[in-house]
């Protein structure tokens, strides 16, 4: 090891200099690979662009006299969301300015993720042969690795990330590595018959959640309770404690820096005025996000790149998925015998329909009272129109109304998978820094998203009471899940990155949050991720 970096790792200092690898990112994707290359024993550091949050403690629960004093864009990054808006060209509409559900600090979009932690089907991984009528988009055959070599990287993680739940009846062949969830409660159990009576195949839903008391999910917010099982918890912490690992936080990456086909460093700055500084190390990793990760890659330009790293057959930023996922009101036609919900409860009979990819519905164990209600309409009264806002001192009536209406049901998220189009993409940053992205709304989405919803509705009607929350007017895009914008596959021509993760032209340079993604499928993607974040830590690891 470079005598420098040992020394700073002794002294607390944290070294610019020498690292075996540089991780952009500390999310799902990077934090997974983090973790296991430093418990291999190479030298890490995570550039983070917001706060560590590396102890349980640090996680914040209430407003603070401090926090009162922060800017708007230092007070969303200490609440774990991106500081700045996102603009969307969303087909012929005028662009859009608004601030997405991204999460940052450690554990990045993971802090604040719903914990649902499940495989993909083997299928996923020849995409095209579920949408063989799909001729414009730019679905590939099949991804460059498969199902068989990702599967042991799955166990890994579903053990690692200690995921609890029941096998999935649609997929007997699968050896899930699963902890035990909790015994079935009143409206859980109300489910699992019902879809039983009606022919279905439901099981308990794959979460990575521990069973402390007072857990109420968090799901979209920091949790101050050790129950979230993310990435910051289960990957980031670790490999800063146990193994060695740095970080350096409030660090923004403005771009990578190359010379004769390899990055040589990254250059950062920590704070708004901030002067630049370089990182350098062996390899580099980009887990920024399905996102930033373009559009840091679109800035990294010099002579060899003109048009950005990795981009000479301009691939960075496009095929961009977001998934479809509305929502619905379930309410069994028998009375449960309590109003708990233990675990959660997932279906996967509706992912394949009729010879068509649909996807996945499933709902969470996280209940709606009066406070939450209350916080929710708070929260969005400022972007509500001025009649409704005159309304607010009704609104604790109205979260008391809601809150026994949900009482007695369950919402279930359908996970609809989204197709890559060449031109749906990341087109990089405005002068003004504000991340843009171009994203148009086929034919063949909007009459897949109108069957999924109709095949719900009409199977689950002999034995409950659906409402669907979604506008039925809208294809309602999941923010959350975006993915595919440096996607891998075997040709430099149509992918940024090849079977490895590595960018087909750079020679130390890997991706490894969702923007590799070929496809969507039609689940949840942070265990994807996180498998495969094992999978290339193991090349790395290897090269190194």
């Amino acid at each position: 090891m470079d005598t420098d970096l040992a020394a700073t790792r002794r002294n607390g200092a944290v070294a610019r200099d020498g690292w075996d690898v540089v991780i952009v990112g500390t999310g799902m994707g990077g934090s997974t690979l983090g973790h296991a290359l430093a418990r291999q024993g190479r030298s890490v550091l995570f550039l983070e662009r917001g706060p560590a949050r590396d102890q349980a403690g640090s996680i914040p629960t209430a407003p603070t006299a401090e926090t009162a004093l922060m800017s708007v864009e230092d007070r969303r990054m200490h609440w774990g969301q991106w500081p700045n808006p996102l603009r969307q060209f969303l087909d012929d509409q005028a662009p859009k300015d608004f601030l997405h559900p991204l999460g940052v600090g450690g554990g990045g979009s993971s802090s604040r993720f719903g914990m649902v932690m499940d495989r993909f089907f083997p299928e996923d991984f020849s995409p095209r042969k579920s949408h063989p009528s799909a001729t414009d988009s730019s679905l590939p055959e099949s991804w460059p690795f498969s199902y068989e070599e990702l599967a042991p990287y799955y166990a890994r993680a579903e053990a690692q990330f200690r995921v609890r739940g029941s096998g999935d009846p649609t997929r007997p062949q699968v050896n899930f590595s699963l902890l035990e969830p909790p015994p079935v409660a009143g409206k859980e159990q109300a489910l699992l018959e019902g879809f039983q009576a009606l022919g279905l195949n439901p099981y308990r839903i794959h979460y990575a959640c521990e069973q402390v008391p007072g857990c109420d999910t968090c799901v979209g917010a920091l949790c101050p309770k050790e129950c979230r099982n993310d990435a910051g918890r289960i990957c980031l912490r670790p490999a800063l404690r146990d193994f060695q690992a740095r970080i350096l936080d409030h660090c923004e990456v403005l771009s990578l820096e190359e010379e004769g086909g390899v990055v040589r460093a990254a250059v950062c700055r920590q704070g708004p005025g901030g002067e630049p500084f370089k990182v350098r190390g062996r390899m580099f990793v980009m887990a920024a996000g399905a996102f930033m990760t373009p559009v840091i890659l679109q800035r990294s330009v010099s002579p060899r790149y003109p048009m950005g790293l990795a981009n000479n057959h301009d691939q960075v930023g496009r095929h961009l998925m977001l998934h479809c996922s509305d929502h619905y009101l379930v309410k069994a036609r028998k009375a449960p015998a309590s109003m708990e919900m233990a675990h959660g409860v997932s279906l996967n009979d509706f992912y394949q329909r009729d010879g068509e990819k649909l996807g996945n519905f499933h709902a969470h164990p996280f209940t709606v009272d009066k406070e939450k209600v209350l916080s929710f309409l708070s929260g969005k009264k400022q972007a509500l129109p001025f009649w409704l806002r005159m309304l607010s001192p009704l609104f604790p009536l109205v979260a008391d109304i809601g809150s026994r209406i949900y009482r007695s049901r369950v919402v279930f998220a359908s996970v609809l998978e989204d197709l890559p189009y060449a031109d749906n993409r990341v087109t990089g940053s405005s002068a003004d820094g504000v991340v843009q992205y171009h994203y148009r709304v086929r034919d063949e989405l909007r009459r897949r998203v109108e069957r999924s919803r109709k095949a719900f509705l009409s199977t689950l009607k002999p034995k409950f009471r659906v409402k669907i929350i979604s506008n039925p007017r809208d294809v309602v895009l999941n923010l959350g899940h975006v993915c595919g914008t440096c996607r891998a596959g075997s040709s430099p021509e149509n992918s940024v990155v090849d079977a490895s993760n590595r960018a087909h032209d750079v020679d130390n340079l890997y991706v490894v949050d969702a923007s590799f993604f070929p496809s969507s499928g039609g689940i949840n993607p942070s265990l994807t991720i996180a498998a495969n974040a094992l999978r290339v830590a193991d090349i790395i690891h290897a090269r190194l």
